[in-house]
């Protein structure tokens, strides 16, 4: 007959987190976390999981042990016919239950080798159980609501967000998304409210400059008498270069009859783009044109998400 620990090592197999909801514990933290918030993170990752149609779902629980974190600490990786695992675990256990349950790492199996990791489950700092915030994480939760009202406010009022509005408002609050915070663990779930938001008008700000440079080379353009490969590829080329990233497109969900374009739910003024949208239109449009550069690294950004919000 079954035991209660078996339950959930075929739970997690079957990626049932609702049988989870039902064999985990309510009064136990799971991951530092409280049990009703672990079990809701594991039906979405399931979800998702399922809808994605990444990998099979023939997942087998293969026993392991933890080489870093937790060192010593055993656990089971979940793994199925391709190599995948959807994530590793640390089982801490009693002798007819699990004491916690938590994912690693730095997990290494025993006789089955994993092709590829999935990121598993993770949280936030103020979402664990004995969190207690201190007087900069009340000040930062703060900045963060007045950041969201003030975007709020803005769309309410305005509808679309213009310079006038997004240049002061990144200067003001663009340091809530800092990328320095992944790597110093500061990252807090309030952060969440307008982290997004702020990337893409962060990133709105810093290519804002690059209209009349756009400008320049739309005139070149204009000027060329024909159309053809011969006479614009070194216009392309040079375009390219400085323009970088523009070739794959600008503002896809533009809507020029109301003057916007969107992302992630914002509106932003079209017209302050006009010339930067049409050099992306034309990059985009004699793509194959463009001969395939290798970009020095220096040249990515460092700073914020590195995200295309387009």
């Amino acid at each position: 007959m079954k035991n209660k620990k078996n339950l959930i090592i075929e739970a997690f197999e079957q990626l049932d987190a609702n049988m989870l909801d039902v064999l985990l514990n309510d009064d136990q933290p799971y991951q530092d976390v409280p049990k009703d918030m672990f079990v809701d993170e594991l039906k979405r990752y399931f979800s998702e999981m399922k809808t994605s149609n990444y990998s099979k779902f023939d997942y087998k629980a293969y026993k392991g042990v933890c080489q870093n974190c937790s060192k010593g600490k055993t656990g089971y990786s979940f793994i199925n016919s391709e190599g995948h695992s959807f994530m590793s675990l640390v089982f801490e256990e009693s002798e007819n239950d699990y004491t916690d349950i938590y994912n690693c790492g730095s997990f290494c199996t025993e006789g089955k080798e994993i092709e590829e990791e999935m990121t598993g489950i993770s949280f936030y700092k103020d979402d664990e159980v004995n969190y207690i915030p201190t007087a900069e994480n009340i000040l930062e939760e703060k900045r963060c609501n007045s950041a969201f009202a003030e975007l709020q406010r803005e769309i309410t009022t305005e509808g679309i967000l213009s310079k006038q509005f997004y240049n002061p408002w990144t200067e003001k609050y663009g340091d809530i998304d800092d990328i320095s915070r992944v790597f110093t663990g500061e990252i807090y779930r309030y952060h969440l409210k307008i982290k997004y938001e702020i990337s893409t008008l962060k990133f709105i700000s810093r290519i804002l400059p690059l209209e009349n440079l756009a400008k320049s080379y739309w005139q070149e353009f204009m000027a060329f008498p024909i159309v053809n490969r011969e006479l614009i590829q070194d216009w392309l080329i040079k375009c390219d270069k400085d323009l970088e990233y523009l070739k794959y497109g600008f503002g896809d969900k533009a809507n020029f009859l109301a003057g916007y374009f969107e992302d992630r739910n914002l509106k932003i003024d079209l017209q302050e783009f006009y010339f930067y949208h049409n050099v992306a239109a034309i990059l985009s449009k004699y793509f194959d044109w463009i001969p395939e550069t290798d970009l020095p690294i220096e040249t990515f950004e460092s700073e914020g998400d590195f995200e295309f919000p387009f």
